[in-house]
């Protein structure tokens, strides 16, 4: 007879549970959302708890696979119900790997230890201690690193537009969540229309509210290029385009990323803490190798 300790259970499964999940999300190049991936990994915790508990309903092979779909969906964010089925799919893919790996730590480690590299002194640590300690520490350093580089996702910069003698400045932040890209391959800026309905309409002479529409005949369509972008309610169309300037100012440096970057146009607002933040962008092309120019 041996004895199971709820805490335990609960502890090494919600670690190990957040590391697939970032690891999913990375592998994907999705934004890993630090509070979402927690509560899905709790969630995930709590089965592991009642199945190892015997409760019947939670032995059950086809639950085990509803608790995984689950968790994927509360980890990720405005995404088809395919895409989640797929994900899933990776999922059971990399918690077998956890478990070889898991498996390869048992037969490695023995069952009583007196020292690890003459650092961690002790007497009775076990498999399960060892395997808990390296997910705790795997758990902390995944929290504290993204926590490190969301500092950025709000951090304001200014953003110069210009086309011919036409110039809109808007502010910006940078999040690495806009993954958004044309088929080139370049970054899209999304901005709200209001902020830029001085060149769409001035220099383009194109009604912003119709922009769509009006692209196909303009003398212009050279510049503008449609993408498709998933939201909440489903895919939706973004039209972008290319002028002739585009700056960023972040961090006492000016970044030129004409050649890297298109603006994009959205439909609707962008949900923020400061209302007057009017586009977003990915800080990948502040490193990109453009022109640097400090102030």
């Amino acid at each position: 007879m041996y004895y199971v300790y709820a805490e335990s259970v609960l502890l090494i499964n919600f670690c190990i549970n957040l590391i697939l999940l970032y690891v999913l999300a990375k592998i994907n190049k999705r934004k890993f959302l630090i509070l979402r991936s927690i509560i899905a990994a709790i969630i995930g915790a709590v089965y592991a708890l009642l199945f190892i508990m015997n409760f019947k309903i939670f032995t059950y092979p086809f639950l085990k696979v509803i608790i995984a779909f689950m968790m994927v969906f509360i980890s990720i964010n405005k995404v088809h119900f395919k895409t989640v089925f797929l994900l899933s799919i990776q999922y059971f893919f990399l918690a077998f790997i956890c478990a070889g790996a898991v498996m390869f730590i048992s037969n490695f480690v023995d069952k009583k230890i007196i020292a690890i590299s003459g650092i961690i002194v002790a007497e009775n640590i076990t498999t399960s201690k060892v395997i808990t300690v390296i997910s705790i520490v795997c758990v902390l350093t995944i929290i504290i690193s993204e926590v490190i580089k969301n500092k950025n996702i709000l951090s304001n910069a200014e953003i110069y537009i210009k086309c011919n003698d036409i110039t809109c400045k808007l502010y910006g932040f940078a999040d690495n969540g806009n993954l958004l890209k044309t088929i080139s391959g370049k970054n899209v800026i999304l901005t709200e229309k209001q902020s830029i309905e001085e060149i769409i309409e001035q220099y383009f002479c194109i009604d912003i509210n119709h922009i769509e529409e009006a692209v196909a005949t303009s003398k212009y369509k050279n510049k503008f290029t449609i993408v498709s972008m998933s939201t909440v309610t489903g895919s939706k169309n973004v039209v972008c385009f290319q002028p002739d300037k585009i700056q960023i100012s972040y961090e006492n440096c000016i970044h030129d990323v004409s050649g890297n970057a298109l603006i994009g146009i959205l439909e609707f607002p962008l949900n923020g803490l400061n209302k007057d933040l009017k586009a977003i962008f990915n800080p990948i092309l502040l490193t990109k190798g453009n022109e640097c120019v400090h102030e």
